[in-house]
């Protein structure tokens, strides 16, 4: 049987038994349709992108006799893109003044024009509404508030798989990961956008001794 160079360990040159990989996939906003709206309002399409790449290298180890070396790494940037809808209350609503006839809670009787006298309102509420935003939308009695948001997601990942440090080749692999997101600011002016990050690295190692007998140890770390 012959086995044609450019297979396996029968190619000519050694460099060759070497191989690598890259990859890139990436999308935007340009190529999508507008996020769908619950008010049927026109708005605006928000500009996002998502991408993702990976780069992968492996071969034998110079001077260590059937050992093998595998590198991967692999990253994610995406920029996500969300449309909600909500119910904010009106300015006439934040003043006291309500469509429907109200009636004093202290005596029963009807108050005039069916308006919440200021002096009556709570302040603990009244501070409270200030981080509410005013309607932006007229025409819908369940939605009058919609803002396009968006949050941001990274991810790095490495991984390796190959002999551990001594003279014998005992098979290994190690990576460590991590990720980062980042919710959207809800308004202008409100409190900072929420930043979460998650990171995590692990070390296994195997040896087998003979044809049955298999050692094997796992560490972890979140």
């Amino acid at each position: 049987m012959v086995q044609k160079p450019a297979f396996g360990n029968n190619r000519s040159q050694p460099s060759r038994l070497y191989n690598g990989a890259i990859g890139l996939t990436m999308d935007n906003a340009a190529w999508d349709a507008r996020s769908f709206s619950l008010t049927g309002q026109d708005t605006r399409k928000p500009a996002y992108n998502h991408a993702q790449g990976v780069a992968s290298f492996g071969g034998p180890v110079p001077n260590r006799k059937g050992a093998n070396l595998s590198l991967n790494y692999q990253w994610a940037r995406n920029r996500n893109a969300t449309l909600p809808s909500a119910l904010m209350p009106t300015q006439s609503q934040r003043d006291g003044e309500i469509s429907v006839p109200v009636t004093d809670p202290a005596n029963g009787a009807p108050l005039p024009d069916n308006a919440i006298p200021l002096s009556r309102i709570s302040p603990p509420p009244a501070a409270l509404l200030r981080f509410y935003p005013l309607p932006n939308l007229t025409g819908s009695t369940r939605y009058n508030y919609e803002v396009p948001m968006l949050s941001t997601a990274n991810q790095d990942s490495v991984r390796r798989r190959g002999p551990n440090c001594g003279q014998l080749p005992r098979p290994g692999r190690s990576g460590t990961s991590a990720a980062e997101s980042r919710l959207p600011q809800p308004r202008p002016g409100a409190a900072p956008a929420q930043r979460g990050c998650l990171s995590r690295s692990g070390l296994a190692r195997s040896h087998r001794c003979g044809a049955r007998q298999v050692h094997r140890g796992d560490r972890a770390r979140i």
